[in-house]
């Protein structure tokens, strides 16, 4: 694998031919994602934006998303809306700072009304739930085939997905555009292979939560995800339960650090 020559675009905007592409000025990131219902949250810093541009994403709920890596691994690190531009106009260079949220519209602030008669699946609750929003989604083979019977719900669709998949042990999180469940402890992913030769830097630490490790930014490295960590003092294959990526197109950190724990 060849980690060579950093990469970073900004695209504001939805992919309707009408987005922007911001790549060639200087830009810093932190993006910060959890396995839980806790919407993503980070930051970008983009210098000497035009005032065309800058207008452009000043609007609350604009679609962001942010690519980057290197030359031959280079993909998506976030997808969701702008909360927040801020200007700093200190010199020498000028700085918009976006603060950036998950796209968790449908889940934080829509009301779910539904009520069933008789034995209704779990997953068809889900199902219908996720439908009436038009949200992409996956992971929904990993629910179990539990059944409640003459349901029903008012409230939050978040709310809704913690009350009946929670005491499943079906954990549920938004990433990127995407609502995904997976049972806890297990991954249905591809697993990431890492160690020195694709980017781990040191050894992971390990603590009671999992372990702590750092690698060069790896878009594969994603919550929920699998990875296979190689090194002198831990070897085996983790769930990545929290992550955050550093980024900076010139010299500055370009890391990703997650926590895990065993997986199968």
């Amino acid at each position: 694998m060849r980690l060579y020559k950093r990469n970073v675009e900004i695209i504001i905007g939805e992919s309707d031919g009408s987005a922007l592409s911001v790549k060639d000025l200087y830009i810093q990131f932190e993006i910060k994602k959890t396995l839980s219902s806790t919407p993503n949250e980070g930051t970008a810093t983009i210098y000497n934006l035009s005032d065309f541009t800058e207008t452009r994403i000043k609007e609350s709920g604009t679609r962001i998303r942010i690519k980057a890596g290197y030359n031959g691994e280079y993909g998506l690190l976030f997808d969701g809306d702008v909360r927040k531009v801020e200007r700093d106009k200190q010199p020498p260079q000028r700085q918009t700072v976006i603060t950036l949220g998950g796209n968790y519209v449908h889940l934080t602030e829509a009301v779910s009304n539904i009520s069933y008669q008789g034995a209704i699946q779990v997953s068809k609750v889900v199902l219908d739930t996720i439908d009436s929003f038009g949200l992409a989604y996956a992971g929904i083979d990993s629910l179990p085939s539990a059944t409640l019977n003459d349901f029903s719900f008012t409230g939050r669709t978040a709310d809704l997905f913690d009350e009946i998949l929670t005491p499943l042990g079906v954990q549920w999180y938004e990433d990127s555009g995407f609502v995904l469940f997976s049972e806890v402890g297990t991954s249905t992913e591809e697993v990431a292979l890492l160690n020195a030769s694709s980017g781990l830097i040191g050894s992971p630490a390990v603590t009671d939560e999992g372990i702590k490790a750092v690698s060069l930014l790896n878009h594969n490295i994603r919550p929920g995800g699998r990875v296979k960590v190689e090194s002198q003092l831990v070897t085996g294959i983790y769930k990545v339960t929290q992550l955050v990526y550093r980024g900076d197109n010139r010299e500055g950190d370009f890391f990703t650090e997650f926590l895990g724990v065993e997986s199968e």
